[in-house]
């Protein structure tokens, strides 16, 4: 009698994960692994970027108009060029731990979407259903509690 109640858990249990524990497996680990630290890491570049155009904006107010435009570029220009660098880093960041979570089981697609909100940039891990891919309503959902959004870009894990 105790054979037959383990192998009916077991029974169980592999046609539970076969179901869908697997995927659960890997959105948990996404977001208890991987979720905070992509979102502290592009957080961290949207404080050094603000602070760098500041400076930049700041350094050009004392100029002549007729050399305003070229004062801008040359300060703002490295800025953004770092920003993206560092974004793309977060991003390459984010990828690999998703990657040590284990595959997705292919009823969802997994998105790392950032977002430009009120006091910087913030990002999010969004899970959506492969059958209808489009991952904006689910990210703006996921980034809305951090304030107002004036764009996102969602990529793919």
């Amino acid at each position: 009698m105790p054979n037959r109640v383990v192998v009916a858990f077991l029974l169980v249990s592999a046609f539970l994960w076969a179901a869908g524990g697997g995927a659960l497996a890997d959105i948990e680990c996404a977001k208890a692994q991987c979720e905070g630290k992509g979102k502290a890491c592009v957080e961290a570049l949207s404080v050094t970027y603000n602070a760098c155009m500041a400076a930049g904006n700041r350094k050009c107010n004392s100029v002549p108009a007729a050399e305003k435009f070229n004062c801008l570029r040359g300060q703002l220009s490295p800025c953004a060029r770092t920003r993206n660098e560092a974004q793309a880093a977060c991003l390459a960041d984010m990828r690999s731990c998703h990657a040590s979570c284990g595959p997705a089981d292919g009823r969802e697609v997994h998105y790392w979407c950032v977002g430009d909100i009120d006091k910087g940039l913030t990002a999010a891990f969004c899970a959506v259903d492969a059958a209808n891919p489009s991952p904006f309503d689910i990210c703006t959902e996921a980034l809305s509690g951090d304030g107002f959004q004036s764009s996102m870009t969602c990529e793919p894990l």
